[in-house]
């Protein structure tokens, strides 16, 4: 699993859980990502990127009860398109300070 969380906007975003196939469908994933909310709490969960139809039910429950529900959701202007919060030097200069 691959995450980002951005501390100013209290967003974070999840991509790419992977479980090799002999554990699928046991709750290694779910509980991957029960482990990372408690980590961030008050953090909006959402994913970088669009859902595969095969992946669907999974982001549905995980999701649920969850704020953000793991929807798809742009990165806001502080996290860099692959990855990583911007430094203040560098948002300052961008003027999204």
């Amino acid at each position: 699993m691959e995450y980002i969380v951005c501390p100013r906007c209290r967003i974070g975003w999840v991509d790419k859980p992977y479980t090799i196939e002999r554990y699928q469908h046991s709750g290694l994933a779910a509980a991957a990502h029960r482990a990372l909310r408690a980590e961030h709490p008050s953090v909006a969960w959402h994913t970088g990127s669009g859902h595969v139809s095969s992946s669907k039910a999974f982001w549905v429950k995980v999701g649920d009860g969850v704020e953000g529900g793991y929807l798809p959701r742009k990165f806001c202007p502080h996290v860099a398109r692959h990855g990583g919060v911007l430094p203040d030097w560098l948002l300052k200069q961008r003027g999204d300070l």
